[in-house]
């Protein structure tokens, strides 16, 4: 069984965006709902790595060598950077929010909000986990293209 399909550049370049957008919404999400939150939280992780993982996409999808070789061959490391610091930081959210959390509220709806804050922060997590080989692939995919030409 051959997964040469999996590291197609078009397919990298499109869940790059998707991560990015899914980011974006998903920390968009917990700012606009979040009742408890950590200092990892309130930093952001998830707009300006969405904002990071989309542009990247957006230049990398002009694979061409038409864009200069810095600006594209920066995008994908960024993302792999930005990869890491979301997951890592939303892996230390996710600890202090479980210790934080009520296991059963005495105000209405603080469950509620503990179990979306936490939900969110797994799907942060998850995007920063998907975006790091993702980009690493398209690192290795940049270099090759910069050695060819």
């Amino acid at each position: 069984m051959e997964l040469k399909w999996l590291f197609e550049p078009l397919l990298l370049v499109s869940v790059d965006f998707l991560l990015g957008s899914i980011s974006f919404c998903c920390q968009i999400a917990f700012f606009s709902t979040y009742l408890i939150a950590t200092n990892y939280d309130l930093a952001g992780t998830g707009i300006w790595a969405g904002i990071i993982f989309i542009a990247t996409a957006a230049v990398t999808w002009k694979m061409d060598g038409k864009i200069n070789k810095f600006v594209l061959g920066i995008g994908p490391c960024l993302s792999f950077a930005c990869g890491v610091i979301l997951f890592s930081l939303n892996v230390a959210s996710l600890s202090q929010l479980t210790k934080m959390c009520p296991l059963a509220a005495p105000i209405g709806n603080a469950k509620y909000h503990c179990s979306a804050e936490i939900g969110l922060d797994v799907v942060l997590m998850l995007c920063g986990l998907f975006a790091i080989p993702v980009n690493a692939i398209l690192i290795l995919f940049l270099l090759n293209l910069v050695k060819s030409n």
